[in-house]
């Protein structure tokens, strides 16, 4: 009763900033509900989030510079998604970089199963040099992984190093200056999307961070999906139906592309 009480009273003193902790907790609980209804679906052997199995414009920018052949390396690449999409488009090789320990161990069993081209290597992706020697890859994805990173310009610059010359790094990365974020800092809120984020980005700090890591953007930044606090949601409807969450999907990507200044983050290429 007495956590009952201090709870209550807490919400009662400031109604608007619990609303947004709740909104802001909410989402976070029905995308990781969705993630296990992956598994217990029976659509993933693990806890996987759908946008991975049933989303075709994920990584939809790095799969346009996709031809058969390529070697390729992924950074950062969790579930291997991206890596397992690459053999599909033919490329000859793919090197998939993870930290997480059983997420490597997992793909590591899919790559074995599935009798794929890629070779996955555990490594903190903060200590560089990494051990390929320069011009080794015809496309670099990094996805969802610069905020993770203190070292961030060494990284973009290590990529820079292994690329082969006029090859492109397909990035994708948080946009913090959006009305939701802007909501939540005002109300005292954290506004990251994970507390892991070292950073989530303005238009200036990106363009200010490629050049410092001696890289040039190479077309517009891409917009992806809105910024607000109803994803998880969405996300848990591809547990009663995937034809319901893509659904959700086109139009969260119709409304980004109206709306691109309120985008959650996004993606794009460098040389």
């Amino acid at each position: 009763m007495r956590a009952l009480y201090w709870s209550l009273r807490k919400w009662l003193a400031n109604p608007h900033r619990s609303w947004l902790e709740l909104l802001k907790w909410q989402n976070k609980y029905f995308a990781q509900l969705a993630c296990r209804g992956m598994a217990w679906r029976g659509f993933s052997a693990w806890p996987l989030h759908p946008k991975h199995l049933f989303d075709p414009e994920t990584a939809a920018h790095a799969q346009r510079f996709m031809a058969p052949g390529m070697r390729v390396l992924d950074v950062g690449c969790g579930s291997g998604a991206f890596c397992l999409k690459a053999c599909e488009l033919g490329a000859a090789s793919v090197v998939g970089l993870e930290h997480d320990a059983e997420s490597v161990r997992q793909l590591r069993a899919v790559v074995a199963d599935r009798g794929v081209p890629v070779e996955v290597l555990a490594m903190d992706l903060e200590r560089t040099p990494y051990p390929f020697e320069e011009g080794s890859f015809d496309l670099i994805h990094c996805s969802d992984v610069l905020e993770h990173l203190h070292r961030r310009v060494e990284c973009l610059v290590e990529l820079r190093r292994i690329k082969k010359s006029g090859a492109p790094i397909v990035v994708s990365i948080p946009n913090t200056d959006t009305t939701w974020k802007r909501r939540l800092r005002q109300a005292g809120i954290d506004s990251r999307d994970d507390t892991d984020h070292k950073i989530e980005y303005t238009e200036e700090t990106l363009r200010a961070e490629i050049a410092r890591a001696g890289l040039r953007l190479e077309g517009p930044l891409l917009p992806v999906v809105p910024s607000f606090p109803w994803h998880g949601l969405l996300a848990l409807s591809a547990v009663v139906s995937p034809a319901w969450y893509r659904r959700a999907q086109r139009w969260k990507y119709a409304h980004a592309r109206r709306h691109p200044e309120e985008s959650m983050g996004w993606v794009f290429h460098v040389m």
